[in-house]
């Protein structure tokens, strides 16, 4: 029986040689050839795994897909700096992460309402408002122009399809007078 990890090995192997065929200059294909390396090592030190020619299999379709996208081993440094990197599920660190997260979020996005108001928010509601407030009659008149115009293009769609509807049942009776007239 095979484990998920071996069916996700399996799919891995494929896709990356799909990609192989396709693009080997793809920026994915260098970490999927990482992930490869940590499954099937995974795969050697679990108490139940398969035979040692199924290893051996992957082991060398990993090698031949690493010559094919000509694949630099990182160095043993970057590996343990890998290994070693905080990760997203440490509960110690997760609550400062967030911190983190929200304090560059917030000065993210101070930054760009400076830089699209050019640092005048006060004002520019402000102006707006009184804005509005002067202009309300001007507003209203422009809305109504626009409900009466709107009216107006109804009407005209309307009589428009009514004419065409007229002129197509008029087509339509002298078609059939006509059909009747050559089926006689």
């Amino acid at each position: 029986m095979t484990s998920k990890l071996e069916i996700n090995i399996r799919t891995l192997i494929a896709q990356c040689e799909n990609i192989v065929t396709v693009n080997k200059d793809d920026w994915r294909l260098n970490k999927y050839l990482r992930s490869l390396d940590t499954m099937i090592e995974e795969l050697n030190e679990q108490f139940d795994k398969p035979e040692e020619r199924i290893i051996e299999e992957y082991q060398k379709r990993s090698a031949e897909l690493k010559r094919a996208a000509n694949y630099v081993e990182p160095s043993a440094e970057e590996k343990l700096r890998l290994k070693t990197k905080p990760k997203a599920v440490d509960p110690v660190g997760d609550d400062v992460m967030r911190e983190v997260r929200q304090i560059h979020s917030q000065k993210f996005e101070k930054d760009l309402r400076s830089e699209l108001f050019n640092g005048n928010f006060s004002t520019i509601r402000r102006r707006a408002g009184q804005k509005v407030a002067e202009n309300l009659e001007q507003t209203v008149k422009q809305y109504s122009d626009d409900q009466e115009k709107l009216a107006e293009d109804m009407l005209k769609l309307t009589r428009n399809l009514k004419e065409q509807t007229e002129t197509a049942n008029k087509i339509i009776k002298k078609d059939t007078e006509v059909w009747t007239m050559v089926s006689r």
